[in-house]
């Protein structure tokens, strides 16, 4: 039974671990899946990381990032102008229809007035 036992949990231990380049590799693609950010540079020993172009990358993405911010509040500045032209005919449709009711009730108090 011991033997059995140790037979067993050998050949669990060995299936279930994989070789470390696998798991490696296996991480690589969940942190590029999460963050967007290739890291093949790091996964394989054999290759080298290129310094030199992980600054370009790096430059290219805060480039990126700087443009969207730019166009973020490029649009901002639209939907504030936007929003303050709408307040602005809210403000004169309510103003004339203001003017539209006070001139109503003098219209009825005239004619009421000229009926009694």
């Amino acid at each position: 039974p011991l033997l059995s036992f140790i037979n067993t949990r050998g050949r669990q231990t060995a299936h279930a671990m994989a070789p470390i380049s696998e798991r490696a590799s296996v991480l690589a693609s969940k942190v590029e899946a999460a963050t967007g950010i290739s890291v093949d540079g790091l996964v394989n020993e054999e290759d080298s990381w290129d310094r030199d172009a992980e600054i370009v990358r790096l430059r290219d993405g805060i480039a990126a990032y700087r443009r969207s911010e730019s166009r973020m509040a490029d649009a901002m500045k639209r939907l504030q102008a936007h929003a303050e032209e709408r307040e602005l005919r809210a403000a004169e449709l309510e103003r004339e229809l203001a003017e539209e009711r006070m001139s109503r009730i003098a219209r009825e108090g005239t004619s009421s007035m000229a009926r009694g």
